[in-house]
């Protein structure tokens, strides 16, 4: 058994677990936490500490973040401000000398949950994972390889001002208004331009819209070959988990 813990870092809070990631089967509590007092760095950095002392945990950590990471450091935040850019989340995050830290972005903590142990497991050629919630998180696998830090949601819209996310993200269907027909005619928009761009084999759609799946399979096109997500809100904690393992399993 590998165990690793995993973070998901959000817009509106983080989740925090301990996962055998050779099964992705959650080992500990599975930790909730809302951001109370905004999200600056200094906000949020000092609570997610707490909980990984008070959880007692001093090996491999892994860190999934809402934006694009090089090397452990924050690139983009467009969620959480410009205070987390230059951020080096492993060094921010290390308690007592911790160095077994792994950041990523979070859609590619998503994808890469679901194509170890979920909807894309036994899926060969190229999966595309989409996380739909705050913006649409765009991960690609190619014959089981990440393309890291895509965010190919935040690409111009083909025929409207603004992002694909602006307009087929969750947050764009609570911001205007739109039903599920509506907002699967503007999903589909999005889609047309990743299948363009990317030619994937299969489509898994993550992130809150899953929670209307049941309605949504009767609206989408023929044309797309989509799949739900297995991990729910555990994906992005399991797949942070899961790439630090590996990635610290390879430098020892």
């Amino acid at each position: 058994m590998v165990q690793s813990m995993g973070i998901d870092i959000g817009g509106s809070g983080f989740r925090i677990g301990i996962f055998d990631c050779t099964t992705g089967v959650l080992q500990s509590d599975f930790i909730q936490r809302h951001h109370t007092n905004g999200v600056h760095p200094t906000a949020i950095l000092p609570n997610i500490r707490s909980e990984i002392r008070g959880m007692n945990w001093n090996g491999i950590i892994g860190i999934g973040f809402p934006g694009a990471v090089e090397k452990g450091v924050v690139k983009t935040a467009p969620n959480l401000g410009k205070a987390w850019i230059g951020l080096d989340l492993s060094a921010e995050i290390g308690i007592d000398g911790m160095n077994d830290i792994v950041a990523m972005n979070d859609a590619d903590a998503v994808g890469t949950a679901e194509v170890t142990h979920g909807a894309g497991k036994s899926v060969k050629g190229t999966v595309l994972t989409l996380t739909v919630g705050t913006g649409i998180g765009t991960t690609i696998h190619r014959h089981g390889t990440l393309e890291p830090n895509l965010e190919y949601g935040l690409k111009p819209h083909p025929f409207k001002e603004g992002s694909l996310e602006d307009h087929a993200s969750g947050r764009a269907r609570a911001v205007n208004g739109l039903t599920l027909r509506q907002w699967v005619d503007e999903f589909q928009v999005a889609l047309e331009c990743f299948y363009e761009w990317f030619q994937p084999d299969t489509v898994i759609v993550s992130g809150g819209i899953t929670e209307h799946w049941g309605d949504l399979g009767s609206l989408f096109s023929d044309q797309f070959q989509l799949s739900k997500a297995i991990h729910g809100q555990h994906a992005g904690a399991l797949g942070a988990a899961i790439q630090a393992s590996k990635l610290t399993d390879s430098t020892n």
